[in-house]
């Protein structure tokens, strides 16, 4: 099957519950009429992005992996009104010599006059996205200054959302479970930490989830019980009906303010030698230096997840990771030897492939920065951003982009003079690995690997599985 329908419900058409099915009866019969046996995807009411949109990602990995050479849609928009992603999936579609089937025309991306035909309506479906765009957060704006809840039916536990009336309504038991919160925080003998134990052993989260110290913090600090709604970063007064007091509110701040002091010694810690190096190769976070009074400075992963698992990577001690640092520097001392005497064109690869990932990494992250200013202009133009705020919101952009192509310009230089650099290259490893065996200041000893090495990362489920992966600037 090399067939696909593709259906989505826009957002001005999420009211109209006959959408999908006209648009399902008009595809299907195109195709039983042209003889192609077919497979449905759809999705409803979902986001902008396409990263957020599960059926468009299934149909992307189909593409690019040579299962679709027909795609049927009712219109080029469907696919996203998007200017980046309509470009990226139009990209897609013609490198892999996919033919698109409206039922009014049928586009191949091989053929000049169909890529201007697609281009032309891929601007006109762009503005009027940003019309619609536009009309939604004046809409919104509306709403949440008259004191409507505009973020959709997800509300903090105590209320509901009334789909029927658009309303927030107090949720009666729930509203006793965030009063027991309240209640136990106001006595002043519970911290985040212990109240969300407690909390865990009474009760059950949404979905059955656990509430850590963070999750209660949150649920402290909402000034949604205090009858306010947020939009854009400002507090609006709202119709739901608060459910704690603003005396209450002021010192449960208060609360948490002086809970969260700690003395000096505690909360600055001296630079160990593996400080901010070392990853997680289970959960991807960052190990901390714990200190054991026996044994020394242990690298270990304290990540908890939201139902209260703990990561199940194991610590190990630093100068045990230290002996594995130092054969790895060697190891590549060896390699760059090896390289420059002609025995060994792997590491350079390996270098220009890194290089490589750097540029696409800024390439991206310069794609996302020009989205961004896009809707900054939306934002100007729908009114909820002032003139003034939007220019230093985009020269803030434009600023970031050019550093970032700039980084570029750098990276390039680097690629380009790499196969002659292997010799200072080697220098700097050797002379890097000369001080470590020397130096036994610890803070000293972690600038000396910063200067080389990228990130540690760890991984140790039981006793005997050790992984230590080293990824060298």
């Amino acid at each position: 099957m090399d067939t696909y329908i593709y259906l989505r419900k826009s957002r001005e058409d999420i009211n109209k519950e006959d959408t999908l099915e006209n648009h399902r009866n008009i595809l299907t019969k195109l195709c039983n009429k042209n003889g192609w046996d077919y497979k449905i995807l759809e999705e409803i009411g979902s986001s902008d992005s396409i990263e957020s949109r599960k059926e468009i990602q299934k149909l992307i990995h189909m593409i690019e992996t040579g299962k679709v050479k027909r795609l049927v849609v009712m219109a080029l928009d469907r696919l996203s009104r998007n200017t980046y992603d309509s470009s990226y999936l139009q990209k897609i579609l013609q490198e892999n010599d996919v033919e698109i089937i409206t039922p009014t025309k049928s586009y191949d991306l091989k053929n000049e006059n169909d890529i201007l035909m697609s281009d032309f309506e891929r601007i006109i479906a762009s503005q009027e996205y940003r019309l619609t765009r536009k009309r939604l957060l004046q809409g919104k704006q509306a709403r949440v200054e008259q004191g409507y809840h505009v973020s959709g039916g997800s509300v903090p536990i105590g209320y509901v959302y009334n789909r029927n009336t658009r309303e927030v309504e107090v949720h009666e038991e729930d509203a006793k479970i965030y009063r027991w919160i309240i209640d136990k925080f106001l006595t002043g003998d519970y911290t985040t930490h212990t109240l969300s134990y407690e909390f865990n052993e009474l009760y059950e989260g949404k979905r059955g989830a656990k509430q850590n110290n963070s999750s209660i913090y949150r649920i402290l600090k909402n000034k949604f019980y205090l009858g306010y709604v947020k939009w854009k970063g400002e507090y609006y007064k709202g119709r739901h009906t608060p459910l704690i007091t603003e005396e209450e509110y002021s010192k449960i701040c208060s609360l948490l303010e002086g809970k969260a002091k700690v003395p000096k010694r505690k909360r600055y810690k001296n630079t160990q030698k593996l400080s901010g190096l070392v990853k997680c190769g289970c959960c991807g976070y960052t190990m901390s230096m714990h200190l054991d009074r026996k044994y020394g400075y242990f690298a270990r992963c304290w990540y908890t997840d939201k139902q209260g698992n703990k990561c199940r990577n194991r610590s190990i001690n630093e100068n045990v990771l230290m002996e594995h640092i130092k054969k790895a520097i060697l190891s590549q001392i060896d390699r760059i030897k090896k390289c420059i005497e002609n025995e060994d064109s792997n590491y350079i690869d390996e270098q220009k492939k890194m290089l490589q990932g750097k540029i696409n990494d800024n390439n991206i992250k310069i794609e996302k920065l020009a989205l961004k200013e896009e809707r900054t202009l939306d934002m100007v133009q729908a009114g909820l951003y002032t003139i003034e705020k939007g220019k230093q919101e985009i020269a803030n952009i434009r600023s970031a982009i050019n550093d970032l192509r700039q980084e570029i310009k750098f990276i390039e230089n680097e690629f380009k003079s790499i196969d002659k650099d292997l010799k200072s290259e080697l220098i700097n490893y050797q002379s890097t690995y000369e001080r470590l065996q020397k130096e036994t200041d610890s803070e000293a000893i972690n600038n000396l690997l910063r200067e080389i090495i990228k990130r540690i990362t760890f991984t140790k489920p039981n006793k005997d599985d050790v992984s230590v992966d080293i990824a060298f600037l």
